[in-house]
């Protein structure tokens, strides 16, 4: 709202005591407008554990490398009537 009336007064800048309020261009950013089109150089191939799938072999009991079940940490509840 702030920002807002400052535009509707004109304004870029106000000083106060306490601060300065300002607004300032927005930086510089990319839009991707069509994904398909970008060279492969310049996508990420992002490699994640499928965690789901995971934990479905393991409460099977079939043994899944490199991962084991475990319980979380406690927590505590408080109910208010």
């Amino acid at each position: 709202m702030l920002q807002h009336a400052l535009h509707l007064a004109g304004l870029r800048k106000l000083e106060f005591p306490e601060a300065t309020v300002s607004v300032t261009p927005g930086r510089q950013s990319v839009v991707i407008v069509d994904e398909g089109q970008l060279p492969d150089e310049f996508m990420k191939i992002e490699k994640r554990p499928d965690k789901s799938a995971i934990k479905e072999m393991l409460e099977r009991g079939l043994p899944v490398e490199g991962a084991a079940l475990s319980n979380g940490a406690e927590t505590l509840t408080v109910r208010v009537k």
